[in-house]
């Protein structure tokens, strides 16, 4: 367990991949909330509710996926 936590921290693509998930994770807890959305005809809570239901259970299977591709293919060598 203690690796994995070492890994994820010495990992500069889990940060950039952390960096582009939270905020489409904040807009899906605003969307959840309701908000500014309430004003909307089509919006109703419950489709909040799936949408963060949805994200967290993607995200990380996204991440482990997106930590498995290999390096030489995640960046361009110059």
């Amino acid at each position: 367990m203690k690796e994995r936590l070492k890994e994820r921290h010495e990992n500069p693509n889990g940060t950039k991949f952390r960096a582009i998930v939270a905020p489409i994770a904040f807009f899906c807890w605003a969307f959840a909330l309701g908000g500014p959305f309430l004003k909307y005809s089509w919006y109703d809570y419950s489709y909040g509710t799936l949408l963060i239901v949805f994200i967290t259970f993607i995200i990380p299977f996204v991440e482990q996926i997106i930590g498995k591709i290999p390096e030489k293919i995640k960046t361009k060598k110059t």
